[in-house]
């Protein structure tokens, strides 16, 4: 059984084919390729080919390895999406640093444009956090002097 019987891929009976290069004069051929499995499954192969010859240097034969490499070139996908998808989410991500202009008695923050935002505001805009807002037991105490702080907190 020829190899473009067992396994079909698509240089098989062209020019790069790698038995067909031996043939025309190639001392070794290193090809990547995918090739079909009778039952239908797609291997990616490294395929080397070398000629055989007899003493006097004749071509009797062509020597084929076949070495599969699918799941390394399916690893290689996956790591590849995984570095695709750490880039994307790298890139979402806004870190706040440096030094922020915060009003002492407000504590609105100034922005690059020089508008006072609300802090809640400021970091949405600048981050990813969300925020859900409560009092605090010592502003509980302060703001309803009548009331248990844990009925409002």
């Amino acid at each position: 059984m020829k190899c473009y019987e067992s396994r079909p891929g698509p240089s098989c009976k062209t020019d790069l084919c790698p038995l067909q290069q031996i043939v025309h004069g190639k001392k070794e051929v290193v090809i990547e390729t995918t090739k079909h499995e009778i039952n239908g499954k797609e291997l990616t192969l490294i395929i080397t080919a070398r000629p055989f010859r007899d003493a006097k240097g004749e071509l009797i034969g062509i020597v084929q390895s076949f070495q599969d490499i699918t799941n390394r070139k399916i690893l290689e996908k996956e790591k590849e999406t995984l570095i695709e998808e750490l880039q994307e989410s790298l890139n979402k991500v806004q870190l706040l640093s440096g030094f922020l202009p915060i009003c002492a008695s407000c504590k609105k923050i100034r922005d690059d444009k020089g508008y006072w935002n609300q802090i809640e505001a400021y970091i949405r805009d600048h981050s990813e956090a969300e925020f859900s807002h409560g009092i605090c037991p010592e502003c509980a105490k302060q703001l309803y002097p009548g009331l248990q702080h844990e009925d409002i907190t």
